[in-house]
């Protein structure tokens, strides 16, 4: 499995950043952003397993399509192009709630996407979990959850966002769960908000390591004891065939 964990926004100079972290979440918002030759800098900056992911910005993410919409979505796609960006993360506002006409909307906004990106979609408004599920399956996209306090979603692909409250950064426990959960997946993508960001990612990624050590580890007692298993049946078999070969020489005494 990949593991990437980062923040939803650059604080400082990305060649410290990356020491720390080895992902970063960037909001597309024109005005927001450095220059695109800025931007390529960045990407440079950074190792080649580095993952940025981008944002769409909240023109795009309402769903209402106009000129407005297009013109920030064409430039959200320079940008997730300039920085190589391997995911687009939709965050739809409250206002957008399930019903069939967002649902049609959704996947029309898909297909305005390039398909070489994967793509996240975090619903923000009252969307019942099977409806959310239902809705990122028809669209292809991971459904974005914090998966210390949520059920995970299936599939090969997690992207998470753990949302610290206050000061006291992200518990144990919440990296606990969140460590099981990127296990179960190919790509997990772990975004830490709020303060304690870079130690919170330090102990995800220790906790991720043990587990898959004990995972391994059990797997090879398992094997140990198949191989146990079958050593005991042969020596039953051979018992057994030592028995036989007894009576057929008695046999012949006879």
């Amino acid at each position: 499995m990949r593991l990437h964990v980062g923040t939803d926004s650059l604080r400082g100079d990305i060649a410290a950043y990356a020491r720390r972290f080895d992902m970063l979440e960037l909001l597309a918002e024109k005005g927001r952003l450095p220059k695109k030759a800025r931007l390529g800098e960045m990407k440079r900056a950074v190792s080649e397993s580095f993952l940025f992911s981008v944002r769409l910005p909240q023109a795009v993410s309402t769903l209402e399509w106009n000129a407005e919409a297009e013109a920030a979505l064409g430039y959200a796609l320079e940008v997730a192009g300039v920085l190589g960006a391997e995911i687009l993360v939709l965050q739809t506002p409250p206002s957008v709630m399930p019903s069939a006409r967002n649902r049609r909307r959704l996947v029309e906004l898909r297909q305005r996407l390039p398909g070489e990106r994967a793509l996240a979609w975090e619903p923000r408004g009252l969307w019942e979990d099977e409806d959310a599920e239902a809705a990122a399956r028809e669209i292809g996209a991971a459904l974005v959850r914090d998966v210390s306090r949520e059920l995970s979603p299936e599939g090969d692909t997690l992207y998470t966002r753990l949302r610290a409250l206050g000061r006291s950064g992200v518990s144990l426990d919440a990296l606990a769960r969140t460590a099981e959960a990127a296990l179960g997946a190919q790509l997990a993508c772990v975004v830490i908000e709020g303060d304690g960001a870079a130690t919170a990612a330090t102990r995800l990624r220790k906790m991720v390591i043990e587990a898959a050590e004990a995972a391994s580890f059990d797997d090879d007692g398992d094997e140990e004891d198949d191989d146990a298993e079958g050593d005991e049946d042969d020596t039953e078999d051979d018992a057994e065939g030592d028995e036989d070969d007894t009576e057929d020489d008695e046999d012949d005494d006879e």
